[in-house]
């Protein structure tokens, strides 16, 4: 089972039991108490090591109307400065607290994925009620508690107290879902580097409205995250949170995304009337749980992100038996043909080529790994090792190491230039020429195979894997 509203409240019990000793010496403790069952919203309490001022800086989604009761405690002062709050306090100790009107942010149209309430579930990220202190190296302990029976669920790691992250991850700390809702936990093969401890993956449920039923979510969830754990050699990380959204009157699955920072979240948006077959025929899933496979990289290169998760997403379904192969490359196919003409226009940026572009881009770089290793290696082999160094999604890096993983297996800088070539706009594609030396015949809507082609085991390898 997922967090219970007895866990949320023992860590409350240990936050105040530890409030009575000073903080550790650059830390803050968060202690957030739900106004109701539904968590409609949360009065927060903060206390921080030193007399200050402490600088802090709220959510653009909270700050004005949805952030009241802002005031000082225990001596402390407290000054708005409208976009950033300072406060001073007395005795080695700052203390403050304030509400956040949760209800009132998933209202407002203009945040739509920074708060959501179905029923008596809320999700939100966790940037949306912890108000982030602007130093990025402090340490934060967070403990979320109930007087109504309201739930916590997080990806963060729970620790003495309550949950721990530094301040620089607050905005990326991912989804907490606070009220009343499901919860089951799927065990998943061990991340690369865990020692075989097993993986977990938190599944909370917003609301029971499913025709499906709970059963065939859980398989389906599963079953997904296991195809992505064949690929890597593991679950990507040691523990990470899946919110289930239910659309009304909305079959299949309708929308994905990934927060990560202090912990790795996925917000699924599924139709209430999808069948079995939409859910394990979608490629949104799949994708979603690709990116807890590698680090955010900080760097504008989202290109890069969502090329890989675009690439990867129909070989792991090819190698699961859910597509054929020639699903594949007529996916890429058509897909392909969008991201040669973002590159000619210089519109890498733009969604077409921002997902496409960048999964020809790990096409290419695949078959230069595959060809200079004479097919011992791929670009998944570039992945497992930046995922064994750490790289998951929790981790905020720089492109270069991502690169430099992939180079120093085959040895030399090809992918170095290979990105320097396509962010300059240097990388001339010709598609046809390629899938012919692939051995992929597309005629009428349909793909056939040449095995006779010159790249044709490189093909096969891609799919089939080594």
């Amino acid at each position: 089972m997922g967090v219970t509203w007895r866990a949320a409240v023992l860590a409350a019990v240990a936050w105040l039991a530890a409030a009575s000793s000073p903080a550790s010496a650059e830390g803050c403790r968060y202690l957030a108490t739900a106004a109701d069952a539904a968590a409609s919203s949360l009065d927060v309490e903060v206390e921080c090591a030193g007399d200050g001022p402490h600088g802090f800086l709220p959510w653009p989604a909270v700050h004005g109307s949805y952030l009241t009761g802002l005031a000082g405690q225990a001596g402390s002062r407290v000054d708005n400065e409208g976009g950033r709050i300072a406060v001073t306090g007395a005795g080695g100790l700052s203390r403050f607290a304030y509400r956040i009107d949760l209800d009132g942010v998933a209202r407002d149209g203009r945040w739509r994925y920074q708060a959501i309430r179905v029923d008596q579930a809320l999700a939100a990220p966790l940037a949306v009620w912890v108000l982030q202190p602007e130093r990025s190296d402090v340490a934060l302990t967070l403990a979320v508690a109930s007087d109504h029976g309201a739930g916590f669920a997080t990806a963060l790691q729970p620790g003495a107290g309550g949950y721990r992250l530094l301040s620089q991850d607050v905005t990326h700390a991912g989804y907490g879902v606070i009220g009343r809702f499901l919860t089951r936990r799927i065990p998943l093969a061990p991340p690369p580097g865990a020692g075989g401890v097993p993986a977990t993956l938190d599944v909370a449920i917003m609301a029971d409205r499913f025709a499906v039923g709970t059963d065939t979510l859980i398989d389906w969830f599963g079953e997904s995250a296991g195809v992505v754990a064949d690929y890597f050699h593991g679950f990507p990380m040691a523990r990470a949170l899946l919110v289930l959204e239910p659309v009304a009157g909305r079959s299949g699955v309708v929308f994905g995304r990934v927060m990560s920072g202090g912990g790795g979240s996925v917000l699924m948006r599924v139709g209430e009337r999808a069948t079995r077959q939409e859910l394990h025929g979608s490629w949104v899933l799949v994708h979603e749980l690709s990116h807890l496979a590698m680090p955010f990289l900080t760097d504008r290169a989202m290109w890069f992100m969502e090329g890989m998760a675009t690439y990867v997403e129909p070989i792991l379904r090819a190698r699961a038996g859910w597509i054929m192969p020639e699903a594949v490359w007529a996916e890429f196919a058509e897909g392909m043909v969008r991201g040669v003409a973002g590159i000619e226009t210089k519109r890498v940026a733009q969604p077409a080529s921002l997902y496409w572009g960048g999964a020809l881009f790990m096409l290419i770089a695949d078959i230069d790994m595959r060809r200079r290793s004479a097919g011992r290696l791929g670009l998944e082999h570039c992945l497992r090792r930046v995922l064994g160094e750490g790289g998951d999604s929790t981790r905020r890096w720089p492109q270069a190491p991502m690169i430099d993983a992939c180079d120093a297996l085959t040895g030399g800088r090809a992918m170095a230039d290979l990105a320097a070539d396509f962010l300059a706009n240097r990388l001339a594609v010709d598609l046809a020429s390629l899938w012919r030396e692939l051995g992929v015949e597309i005629a009428a809507g349909t793909v056939k195979f040449d095995d006779g082609a010159p790249l044709a085991s490189i093909r096969r390898g891609i799919v089939s894997g080594n």
